[in-house]
Parts: C-alpha cells; sequence; structure tokens
C-alpha cells in the first residue's frame, strides 16, 4: 500500500525545492548572457579579421550572411529554457556554462592578441 507523504515533510522541502529551481532559473539566464557574449565577441573577432571555428556557425556564417547569430540565438535560449525550467541543476547544465564560458573567452583571447 502506498502512504501519502504527510503534510509536515512535504512543507519543509518546499525550500529546498523552491531554492534548487531558482538556482536552475539562474543557470538557464547564464546560459543565455553567455551565448550573447558568444555573438558579439564573435562579431568582433570576425571584424578584427579573424574566423569562426565552430564549422556549424561558420556555415550559418556564410548561408544567412549578417543575421547568422538568430538561429544560434534560438537554439541557445531552447537550451537554456531546458535547463533553466528543471526543477534542479544538473551537471549538464552546469557543462553547457563551463563551454559557453570558454568559448567567450577564448575570443576575448583572439581580441586581445590581435
Amino acid at each position: 500500500m502506498i502512504q501519502a507523504e504527510p503534510e509536515a515533510i512535504r512543507s519543509a522541502d518546499a525550500p529546498r525545492h523552491a531554492g534548487q529551481a531558482r538556482a536552475a532559473f539562474v543557470l538557464g539566464a547564464a546560459i543565455v548572457a553567455l551565448q550573447m557574449l558568444d555573438v558579439l565577441t564573435t562579431l568582433a573577432v570576425v571584424a578584427a579579421g579573424g574566423r569562426e571555428a565552430n564549422p556549424a556557425v561558420s556555415v550559418l556564417m556564410s548561408l544567412l550572411g549578417p543575421v547568422w547569430w538568430v538561429p544560434k540565438v534560438i537554439i541557445a535560449s531552447c537550451i537554456a529554457g531546458y535547463f533553466g525550467t528543471r526543477p534542479t541543476v544538473r551537471w549538464p547544465g552546469v557543462l553547457v556554462l563551463i563551454l559557453g564560458a570558454l568559448v567567450v573567452l577564448n575570443n576575448i583571447a583572439q581580441l586581445r592578441g590581435s
């Protein structure tokens, strides 16, 4: 027989779950912010004579011209929305955040080197 969880236990877990959901939302927002920084720094690198290293984004750039970033931001927003609406923060979302940060840092390093 399955018994329902007592109300006291459920209400005690509510702040913890709310905090985890809030952290997941912040993770999603940070992913979007990093993608925006990626687009801006990529534009600066290309304007300075550099090139896009990601083959998929390079194809978008050649096909779509100056609006290449629109599908990239849409896809990144969907990914961020997925991770941002999870009940808890999981390692794949953190990995996406770390990879995004590394891309932005690489773009900045290229700009400083040029």
